[in-house]
């Protein structure tokens, strides 16, 4: 049975519906087919493809014009599997140059830090030459340099594993927020978000100088997604980066 709809001085008039079908945009779909002029079912389209539908005018014999519109809708029938799509990524980061590996390493402990900071106090005020601090080790001497001529900081690299997972409405995700920030370390983040094999195999291995009081691990950047209310779908993305973090502001998950 066709229904009339009026448009303006024109009518359209929808002559099939029920049909199913698979877009690979929009998922699967509901089909109904209209028939009238052409301004018409263009002015129709524009408002279902607001809705995320997909509208389809084409023309049928002499000033008559047909229009497929595809509805996106969820089969009840069918299970549903999240699709994730993972990436990598890297981003330069400012780290205090005491807090450096290769500085910590040198210095051999975290006391000697303190102490070469205490030593560097009074000849960085008076900027004192090189040359003239007699007392100084080699390496302490060349941090001194470094300081003297304005570099407090290093640039380092920070690894961000990126991952976007696609799903419909069927499969909520409630958004979990954490009133302390968690530290993943790699096999606790592979465990809890499903990470597979292929891209677990890409993970870095942990440097080995980890400075006191720190962990390496993979700490939540980003938590977003896009719901497209229209197709009954939904965009989750996530990041984590990979660093070294402090212990105590944060929860460890190992």
């Amino acid at each position: 049975m066709s229904s009339i709809i009026s448009i303006g001085n024109n009518s359209v008039r929808e002559i099939a519906g029920g049909e199913h079908d698979f877009d690979p945009a929009i998922g699967y779909t509901n089909v109904r087919l209209y028939e009238g002029d052409e301004e018409s079912l263009v002015s129709m389209a524009a408002g279902f493809n607001s809705k995320g539908w997909k509208s389809t005018v084409y023309h049928h014999a002499g000033p008559v014009h047909r229009m497929r519109v595809q509805i996106a809708k969820v089969p009840l029938s069918e299970i549903e599997t999240p699709v994730d799509t993972f990436g990598w990524d890297t981003e330069l980061a400012q780290e205090s140059i005491f807090s450096n590996p290769q500085v910590l390493a040198a210095a051999g402990s975290d006391d000697e830090i303190a102490r070469w900071k205490a030593s560097y106090k009074e000849p960085l005020k008076e900027s004192k030459l090189p040359s003239t601090l007699t007392t100084f080790s080699a390496e302490q001497l060349e941090l001194y340099t470094l300081l003297l001529r304005g570099q407090e900081a290093v640039e380092v690299e920070r690894l961000v594993l990126r991952r976007t997972r696609t799903f419909t409405l069927r499969y909520p995700q409630p958004i979990r927020l954490t009133s302390v920030p968690e530290i993943y370390t790699s096999s606790a983040l592979i465990s809890a978000f499903d990470i597979p094999g292929s891209v677990a195999a890409q993970f870095p291995a942990t440097p080995g100088t980890t400075p006191q009081y720190t962990v390496w691990g993979w700490k939540k950047r980003r938590d977003s997604s896009n719901i497209l209310v229209a197709q009954g779908r939904v965009e989750e993305n996530k990041d984590w980066v990979f660093a070294a973090w402090s212990r105590m502001p944060h929860v460890i998950r190992s």
